[in-house]
């Protein structure tokens, strides 16, 4: 028994241009494990159905002369039709893809492109044991303050702030004291840097620990 989509094919179309019915075990058992020749066989109905509304009016019914070859040339127009409409799908995921990849390239140009943030002022913070430095950045918020240093006591806490011209204090973090440790602390103000005259560091009860003028 030949088992070829190819054959199967061109029984459904020959049954379908002769208005024979098309009841075949075998083609029917096929048929339920291929949706290509299941598509086919709806396509050859719709086209047996226009070629019926085709056909004049008669007293006598007309027979339907197939063309030798004509079940072939259906089937391989049909398949050039799937074929096409499955190329048109792939080029349109092939172009989605490519815009796809065309933001990405223009996503990290965009992010590369961007300016580090400026470097800020630095200033020494040198007072008893203490020993270490600030770095101040302004930011649209207000001004980021790297804080490195040694000396402070164990266990401690440490209040950091900037100080105006009026020499109120703006809080900017806290931080407690590591033994045998380099402090490295990353803090916030409110304040922009470019209004405060000082960067100071005291205890919770105000006592003074270290303070430094900013230029």
């Amino acid at each position: 028994m030949v088992d070829t989509c190819k054959h199967w094919q061109a029984v459904v179309a020959e049954r379908a241009l002769t208005n024979e019915p098309p009841v075949d075990l075998d083609l029917d058992a096929h048929l339920a494990s291929c949706a290509d020749c299941t598509a086919v066989v709806v396509e050859f109905r719709v086209l047996a159905a226009a070629l019926a509304h085709t056909t004049a009016a008669s007293k006598s019914p007309a027979r339907t002369i197939v063309p030798p070859g004509l079940d072939g040339r259906i089937t391989a127009q049909l398949r050039r039709a799937r074929a096409q409409r499955r190329s048109r799908r792939a080029a349109i995921a092939i172009s989605g893809a490519a815009a796809a990849a065309v933001l990405l390239v223009v996503a990290l140009t965009s992010i590369q492109s961007t300016p580090p943030p400026p470097p800020g002022e630095r200033v020494g913070l040198v007072a008893g044991d203490v020993r270490g430095d600030a770095r101040l950045e302004t930011r649209a918020w207000g001004t980021q303050i790297h804080l490195a240093g040694t000396g402070f006591t164990p266990g401690q806490q440490y209040n950091v702030w900037l100080e105006r011209a009026d020499g109120t204090h703006i809080p900017s973090g806290t931080f407690t004291g590591v033994r045998n440790a380099r402090i490295t602390v990353i803090l916030a103000s409110a304040l922009p840097s470019a209004q405060a005259t000082a960067i100071g560091v005291s205890t919770p009860n105000g006592d003074l620990v270290v303070r430094s003028p900013l230029k």
